[in-house]
């Protein structure tokens, strides 16, 4: 009966272990899904008025092209004044490729975010 006992105790901490364990990624999880967010909603102001850039100018890309829209394209022809985030000045381009249809991908680097693959397309 003292075998059971100890595997009862110790069941008993593995479980709170757990329960604790889970609290914590959730609290995790949420606080990085609130900071990403306001990065996300700048993207895609970005690429909106990447968007108007390129309709305006008209330089869509052929099948197989891309184009990038830089932030300071943007900024020179008063689409946009600057990329901000909580007093954090970003950097960014605009990919914009036709497959089907015309995709914008936004790759932003801000102090503390930076969007994945922006060294790898940067050049």
């Amino acid at each position: 009966m003292n075998n059971l006992k100890k595997m009862k105790v110790i069941s008993i901490i593995w479980g709170m272990f757990l329960v604790t364990l889970f609290i914590i990624v959730t609290i995790f999880a949420f606080k990085f899904k609130s900071n990403s967010k306001k990065y996300l909603e700048l993207g895609e102001y970005f690429s909106s008025k990447a968007r108007e850039y390129v309709e305006d100018n008209n330089l869509y890309p052929s099948k197989d092209e891309t184009i990038k829209v830089s932030k300071s394209d943007l900024v020179d022809n008063d689409y946009i004044e600057e990329l901000v985030v909580d007093n954090d000045s970003c950097e960014g381009f605009v990919i914009v490729s036709f497959k089907e249809s015309y995709e914008y991908k936004v790759y932003l680097k801000c102090g503390k975010y930076k969007s994945a693959k922006y060294e790898k397309m940067e050049k």
